[in-house]
């Protein structure tokens, strides 16, 4: 379990590129455990339930804002939804634990932003401007594109991805700042 752990932080921060991968050892301290049965349930219970729980806690942050309340309802949604799917403890608990964690961890705050970031921010909403203006024209060429439904599910889609791609960009950028050799493992990317 050592080994594994310690190898699990080592390949994410070295050979991903993640900057202190915080979960990687505890998430493989967790899918080992002390038992020798049932070894890939609980692999599969962790990799699902931290999945769905950034799903879910970005999705509901997204719609509902955050706050206390609103990590309180997203808790309660995320328990809900890990026990019907399947009622495992650790499918429960890796779920309702990533998606209040994604409510509560502070979003970077818009002085600390990077300039690439708010580059992109002024991008994709220049692309939603476009796509805004031409909605008006889209019932001349229904045909050739699509039903609206389903272009605005994929406009809210890569809208969705987008901010979650943006938060994850600043707080990468701002964990390089913080140590010495974080510029240089960018500039390999």
């Amino acid at each position: 379990m050592t080994f594994c752990a310690i190898s699990a932080y080592d390949f994410a921060e070295y050979v991903q590129g993640h900057t202190g991968p915080l979960f990687a050892a505890p998430s493989s301290l967790i899918a080992l455990g002390f038992s020798r049965e049932a070894r890939l349930r609980r692999v599969l219970e962790v990799g699902i339930g931290c999945t769905l729980g950034i799903v879910v806690g970005d999705l509901l942050l997204s719609w509902l804002g955050s706050g206390i309340w609103q990590a309180a309802l997203v808790l309660f949604i995320s328990i809900m939804l890990a026990r019907f799917l399947d009622g495992g403890v650790i499918l429960t608990t890796q779920l309702a634990l990533q998606s209040v964690l994604v409510m509560l961890l502070p979003a970077p705050v818009g002085d600390q932003r990077h300039p690439d970031a708010a580059r992109f921010d002024a991008d994709v909403a220049e692309v939603l401007e476009r796509g805004g203006e031409g909605f008006p024209v889209f019932r001349h060429h229904r045909g050739e594109v699509g039903e609206p439904s389903q272009t605005l599910g994929f406009v809210d889609l890569a809208l969705r991805n987008s901010r979650f791609f943006d938060r994850r960009l600043t707080s990468a950028i701002n964990n390089a700042a913080l140590s010495d050799d974080g510029p240089s493992t960018y500039r390999r990317c």
